[in-house]
């Protein structure tokens, strides 16, 4: 299916590319929410992003979501396969971010803690 690129898309997706990564979050979670003919596509963004920040569960659900909104079925199951294997093969590693529920964003530091960040 293709979508058309409106200003917002344009700017989450570039958010993407230069891999800032919980910006991304924030815009294509407003997509979701003010633009509803592209929140399915932009449900798919939310978890790729969280992919990309090794927060395998969220980009799970996010990918459930996404197909639940009617977004791609094929690639639905080959994204939450792929993170899925990934939650299963990796392990938290020092300078990982963590965006949370409440907006936090959290980095793992070398003594095993996650603290907030200056972001």
């Amino acid at each position: 299916m293709a979508y058309p690129m409106t200003e917002s898309l344009k700017a989450a997706a570039t958010l993407m590319a230069e891999q800032r990564h919980v910006d991304a979050i924030v815009a294509y979670r407003r997509i979701c929410e003010t633009e509803p003919q592209h929140a399915a596509m932009a449900a798919s963004q939310v978890g790729a992003a969280y992919f990309f920040l090794h927060q395998f569960d969220y980009a799970i659900q996010w990918y459930r979501y996404a197909g639940s909104l009617g977004f791609d079925a094929t690639m639905t199951a080959e994204n939450i396969a792929e993170a899925e294997q990934a939650a299963r093969s990796r392990r938290p590693q020092i300078g990982d971010i963590a965006l949370m529920d409440d907006g936090q964003v959290l980095q793992l530091h070398g003594d095993g803690t996650w603290r907030p960040t200056g972001w």
